[in-house]
């Protein structure tokens, strides 16, 4: 059938988050074509749309070959249909053949269809976009490495650094998501949810659902860690434009992006590092306190200081109240974690080294 090849891309790649970067079931590295639609699933996230394509036409085609060649083709409108285990696909005097397998071993009809979909809060991608940094996925602490959506809230928190934005986000009781799941609802423009047994899926207004694995252990609180308190202290202006450039290099830490922020009387030290190297710039500030340094992920930071300058500094934390949210840093690792070992314990944290400079 004929199908504009930019609308079909688009349908695609708006599947994609759905697809694992290595192969941890059968066929999750492929685009599923079902009664109509584009399905991916990698056993943490399923994502489904409309393909463009006839209901008939079904199959599992390798993802990479496709999106590759699509984006290479030069035509407007392209013709897809299937071959003897290929998907076809033609343009103007070129064609392209893409294993395809006829049988559907993916278990996407596994995942629970939801019922009822409500309107989300309006501020909700906005608050997993700044919240979800505060979540480290590699921590080995169950707490650590996840989002937590309240009823009232959503928060995220590590050894380090925690983040609390208030909401009523509708959900019928807390639920707990990776954050490289959740963090998708903000780039495909999810508008509505429902909830099921195991997902809570997210809807788009061109119809595609993005569903989220849930996971309902309990959080530990982090009220007590984002409690008023300290000196009132300003981060200069300009220090977005600093970040931007320091993450050049933090962002090659992908499951841990973060800028280290040391404070000095009348100076600022912002640092980022990755594997190829480093960036350092060194802004005047009024400060006259202690030396002080943290951990900070470049898009909070560049929203605290673009929005919402003023902070309080205690002994031991920073703290910003930037109206929808609130946002803490420890200034070094304290004796008592926010985020528990899962055992009602908590682990003893060494202090930040700081780097003079």
């Amino acid at each position: 059938m004929k199908i504009g090849r930019e609308h079909f891309l688009r349908c695609l790649e708006g599947v994609a988050p759905g697809l694992a970067t290595r192969e941890v079931i059968e066929q999750s590295q492929c685009f599923i074509f079902v009664k109509g639609q584009v399905c991916a699933f990698n056993d943490e996230i399923a994502c489904r749309g409309p393909s463009g394509l006839e209901k008939a036409f079904t199959g599992a085609v390798q993802s990479k070959s496709l999106l590759d060649i699509l984006k290479l083709l030069p035509d407007d409108d392209i013709d897809v249909s299937a071959g003897d285990g290929e998907l076809l696909v033609a343009g103007k005097r070129r064609r392209s053949g893409i294993r395809m397998e006829k049988e559907i071993l993916l278990p996407i009809d596994s995942i629970e269809t939801p019922t009822e979909w409500h309107k989300l809060h309006k501020d909700f991608c906005e608050a997993v976009n700044i919240v979800h940094n505060c979540a480290d996925e590699k921590d080995p602490k169950a707490a650590a490495n996840v989002v937590h959506v309240h009823p009232k809230w959503i928060e995220a928190g590590t050894d380090f650094q925690a983040c609390r934005w208030r909401l009523k986000t509708g959900f019928a009781e807390p639920a707990m998501f990776k954050p490289s799941s959740l963090k998708n609802v903000v780039s495909l423009g999810m508008v509505e949810f429902g909830e099921t047994a195991g997902w809570v899926h997210f809807r788009n207004p061109n119809g595609l659902v993005l569903s989220c694995r849930r996971y309902l252990e309990d959080y530990p609180s982090l009220t007590e860690f984002l409690a008023e308190g300290g000196e009132p202290a300003a981060l200069p202006k300009g220090l977005a434009e600093a970040a931007a450039r320091a993450e050049v290099f933090s962002q090659e830490n992908t499951d841990n992006n973060m800028l280290e922020v040391s404070l000095r009387p009348g100076r600022l030290v912002l640092r980022g590092t990755g594997v190829s190297g480093w960036f350092e710039e060194t802004p005047k500030v009024t400060y006259n306190g202690p030396k002080l340094t943290f951990l900070i992920s470049p898009k909070i930071l560049s929203d605290i200081v673009t929005k919402h300058r003023e902070m309080t500094l205690t002994t031991d934390r920073l703290r910003v109240d930037a109206g929808g949210y609130i946002y803490t840093a420890w200034l070094f690792r304290p004796n008592v974690s926010p985020i528990s070992n899962g055992d009602g314990t908590h682990e003893e944290a060494t202090e930040v080294v700081e780097q003079e400079s």
